[in-house]
């Protein structure tokens, strides 16, 4: 699948299966799969990526489904200490054990500083943008979102950056900008307070992706 990578089958563990069956059966089947807890997260490697089953379901014909790899992961069910990943099914065909790759991307752009020095006056708009690259930059509907917090109340000595009083976004996911083929937020300063503030970019990828920014009274 698409930004997922599988581990190499070593230790005895399988990555991939072909599951099938002659029987009959409606609704949903609960399945178990031992994963290598060298590779995934568990009692032996408590930082390492979740593990994830991916269904490859066949038989759509419209081109907005097609055929394509699902995610049926039950997280909760997932056992650290036995080694089990659990997935949810209502057909049988390829299955693969897998973790979620990082996106390739341009970090934060302009006008936001990456080094965490830009400081604006309180009440305008910011620009939150950034790019996908590499095999990742022809994606246009990642749904990327952005989370704040406050971090200290002191008002920076000036503002270095300029941005106008445009309209902000509403709720907080990204939009894409196809002509500059960039991810975009208009982020209105107007109800939150002076001092700085952490930013944090959600690709969904499990990466933590934060920058600061300051704002002026």
């Amino acid at each position: 699948p698409e930004n997922f990578q599988a581990p190499p089958a070593s230790g005895g563990f399988l990555t991939y299966f072909d599951i099938r069956t002659t029987a009959t059966f409606t609704g949903s089947v609960t399945l178990s799969f031992s994963y290598d807890p060298t590779y995934f997260r568990s009692d032996q490697n408590p930082t390492g990526p979740d593990p994830m089953v991916k269904h490859y379901e066949t038989g759509y014909t419209n081109p907005i489904d097609g055929s394509h790899w699902k995610d049926i992961t039950v997280p909760a069910l997932t056992d650290l200490v036995n080694h089990k990943v659990y997935g949810v099914t209502t057909s049988f065909s390829p299955f693969a054990i897998v973790k979620r790759l990082a996106y390739a991307w341009s970090g934060v752009l302009q006008p936001i500083n990456t080094d965490g020095s830009s400081v604006f006056k309180r009440g305008s708009t910011i620009p939150v943008k950034f790019k996908l690259t590499g095999g990742d930059s022809a994606i246009a509907n990642l749904n990327a979102k952005l989370y704040l917090s406050q971090s200290s109340s002191v008002d920076p000595v000036s503002t270095n950056e300029a941005v106008s009083n445009g309209s902000g976004d509403s709720g907080n996911t990204f939009r894409y900008d196809s002509t500059a083929q960039q991810y975009i937020f208009n982020l209105s300063t107007k109800d939150l307070a002076q001092g700085t503030w952490w930013l944090r970019i959600d690709l969904g990828d499990g990466q933590d992706h934060r920058v600061q920014i300051g704002l002026k009274k």
